[in-house]
Protein backbone atom coordinates (compact mmCIF):
# COMPACT_ATOMS: atom_id res chain seq x y z
CA UNK A 1 0.00 0.00 0.00
CA UNK A 2 0.89 3.28 -0.98
CA UNK A 3 1.18 5.97 1.68
CA UNK A 4 -0.61 9.10 0.92
CA UNK A 5 0.81 12.56 2.03
CA UNK A 6 -1.28 15.22 3.29
CA UNK A 7 -1.34 18.94 1.61
CA UNK A 8 -2.52 21.96 3.14
CA UNK A 9 -3.83 23.30 0.20
CA UNK A 10 -6.89 20.98 -1.08
CA UNK A 11 -8.66 20.79 -4.08
CA UNK A 12 -10.55 24.04 -2.86
CA UNK A 13 -7.47 26.50 -3.29
CA UNK A 14 -6.98 24.70 -6.94
CA UNK A 15 -7.03 26.98 -10.13
CA UNK A 16 -10.59 28.08 -10.83
CA UNK A 17 -9.40 28.03 -14.17
CA UNK A 18 -6.88 26.12 -15.10
CA UNK A 19 -7.20 26.69 -18.64
CA UNK A 20 -5.49 30.45 -17.75
CA UNK A 21 -2.79 29.35 -15.61
CA UNK A 22 0.60 30.78 -17.76
CA UNK A 23 -1.19 33.66 -18.99
CA UNK A 24 -1.62 35.97 -16.06
CA UNK A 25 0.40 38.99 -16.20
CA UNK A 26 4.26 37.78 -14.61
CA UNK A 27 4.60 41.44 -12.59
CA UNK A 28 1.49 42.54 -10.29
CA UNK A 29 1.02 43.47 -7.15
CA UNK A 30 2.67 41.68 -4.31
CA UNK A 31 0.43 40.67 -0.74
CA UNK A 32 -1.66 42.99 0.79
CA UNK A 33 -6.24 42.62 0.78
CA UNK A 34 -6.83 40.59 3.71
CA UNK A 35 -9.15 38.71 1.43
CA UNK A 36 -9.21 36.84 -2.07
CA UNK A 37 -12.17 36.35 -4.12
CA UNK A 38 -10.51 33.06 -6.20
CA UNK A 39 -6.96 31.49 -7.26
CA UNK A 40 -6.17 31.56 -10.31
CA UNK A 41 -2.80 30.36 -10.00
CA UNK A 42 0.45 28.86 -8.19
CA UNK A 43 3.62 30.04 -9.01
CA UNK A 44 7.53 29.12 -8.01
CA UNK A 45 10.03 31.90 -8.61
CA UNK A 46 13.69 30.07 -9.17
CA UNK A 47 16.85 31.54 -10.60
CA UNK A 48 18.17 29.61 -12.91
CA UNK A 49 22.10 28.63 -13.30
CA UNK A 50 23.02 31.76 -14.53
CA UNK A 51 21.10 34.01 -12.04
CA UNK A 52 17.78 34.78 -14.31
CA UNK A 53 14.87 34.74 -12.30
CA UNK A 54 11.94 33.11 -14.23
CA UNK A 55 8.45 31.99 -13.06
CA UNK A 56 6.53 28.60 -13.72
CA UNK A 57 2.78 28.40 -13.02
CA UNK A 58 0.57 25.51 -11.70
CA UNK A 59 -3.11 25.18 -11.49
CA UNK A 60 -2.53 23.72 -7.83
CA UNK A 61 -0.31 23.61 -5.10
CA UNK A 62 0.19 20.14 -5.36
CA UNK A 63 2.03 20.48 -8.71
CA UNK A 64 3.88 23.36 -7.75
CA UNK A 65 5.37 21.97 -4.50
CA UNK A 66 6.20 18.79 -6.66
CA UNK A 67 8.32 20.78 -9.22
CA UNK A 68 9.62 22.72 -6.19
CA UNK A 69 10.91 19.63 -4.74
CA UNK A 70 12.03 18.21 -8.48
CA UNK A 71 14.28 21.36 -8.90
CA UNK A 72 14.88 22.93 -5.39
CA UNK A 73 18.86 23.06 -4.92
CA UNK A 74 21.34 26.03 -4.04
CA UNK A 75 19.46 28.58 -6.14
CA UNK A 76 16.76 30.77 -5.12
CA UNK A 77 13.33 29.46 -5.40
CA UNK A 78 10.12 30.29 -3.92
CA UNK A 79 5.99 29.51 -3.90
CA UNK A 80 3.48 32.20 -4.21
CA UNK A 81 -0.13 31.90 -5.04
CA UNK A 82 -2.21 34.40 -7.64
CA UNK A 83 -4.97 35.24 -6.24
CA UNK A 84 -7.90 37.54 -8.43
CA UNK A 85 -9.75 40.25 -5.44
CA UNK A 86 -12.97 41.95 -6.68
CA UNK A 87 -12.56 44.16 -3.70
CA UNK A 88 -9.78 44.64 -0.51
CA UNK A 89 -9.33 45.52 2.47
CA UNK A 90 -6.12 48.22 3.60
CA UNK A 91 -4.73 49.71 6.81
CA UNK A 92 -6.11 53.34 6.78
CA UNK A 93 -5.98 55.66 9.79
CA UNK A 94 -9.47 56.99 8.53
CA UNK A 95 -11.17 53.79 8.01
CA UNK A 96 -14.33 52.83 8.34
CA UNK A 97 -14.04 49.31 10.70
CA UNK A 98 -11.44 49.19 13.76
CA UNK A 99 -10.62 45.90 14.83
CA UNK A 100 -9.95 45.04 18.27
CA UNK A 101 -6.55 45.76 18.16
CA UNK A 102 -7.17 49.23 17.07
CA UNK A 103 -6.08 48.63 13.25
CA UNK A 104 -7.93 50.64 10.94
CA UNK A 105 -9.09 49.61 7.15
CA UNK A 106 -11.21 50.70 4.58
CA UNK A 107 -12.87 48.54 1.64
CA UNK A 108 -11.31 49.09 -1.76
CA UNK A 109 -13.76 48.40 -4.44
CA UNK A 110 -10.82 48.13 -7.27
CA UNK A 111 -10.25 45.13 -8.89
CA UNK A 112 -6.87 43.53 -9.15
CA UNK A 113 -4.68 40.33 -9.15
CA UNK A 114 -1.75 39.80 -6.50
CA UNK A 115 0.36 37.41 -5.24
CA UNK A 116 0.24 36.34 -1.40
CA UNK A 117 1.83 33.82 0.43
CA UNK A 118 0.09 30.41 0.08
CA UNK A 119 -0.43 30.51 4.37
CA UNK A 120 -2.59 34.12 3.82
CA UNK A 121 -5.22 31.54 1.46
CA UNK A 122 -6.40 30.27 5.56
CA UNK A 123 -6.16 33.98 7.25
CA UNK A 124 -8.27 35.56 4.58
CA UNK A 125 -10.78 37.58 6.64
CA UNK A 126 -14.28 39.85 6.25
CA UNK A 127 -15.10 42.41 7.76
CA UNK A 128 -18.34 43.70 8.66
CA UNK A 129 -18.56 47.09 7.10
CA UNK A 130 -22.20 48.79 9.42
Amino acid sequence: MQATTSSPFGKEFDATHPENVGHYPTMCNSGGGYRYDRVLEWRVWRKDSEGELGVYSFPSFQKAQTFLRKVDDSRYSHLVVLVEQKSWYKMDEQGDYVDPQGESYSLVNEPRITEWAPEWLKQSIELDFK
